[in-house]
């Protein structure tokens, strides 16, 4: 078996890797362990560094599920939006709706050409 670092050992001796911990507990493990300021902004790469992979996995597929449900939903709602808003067919609705998400993905091109750029320009 390999040597264990004194950080290992703390690690292992306080932390149970098959017990899922609330929210408060973790941060106060993550706390306990890492000795630099602790903010929030990188709280999830954190407690992916820190604590053992089986306490993270609900964390990431929590965020997984919501990013899927927030891709499919917003799209379906403005597609509800524009039905309810034209009063038309779905197959008179459908193309204009193709075209705005066109619309949208060029824009977002567009955007991003632009910001890499400037920023190749700014350098």
């Amino acid at each position: 078996m390999a040597k264990l670092t004194k950080k290992a050992k703390a690690l292992q001796g306080k932390v149970e890797t098959t017990k899922l911990y609330p929210l408060g507990d973790a941060l106060a493990l993550v706390k306990t362990f890492v000795p630099i300021p602790f903010d929030r902004d990188g709280l999830l790469d954190l407690l992916a560094r820190q604590l053992p992979a089986g306490v993270v996995r609900p964390v990431e597929v929590a965020q997984a599920l919501l990013g899927t449900a927030l891709v499919v939903y917003v799209p379906w709602y403005l597609l509800k939006a524009m039905l309810r808003v034209y009063a038309q067919s779905w197959w008179k609705t459908l193309p204009k709706f193709g075209i705005l998400g066109l619309a949208y993905f060029v824009s977002l091109a567009f955007t991003i050409v632009g910001l890499l750029a400037y920023t190749a320009l700014t350098l």
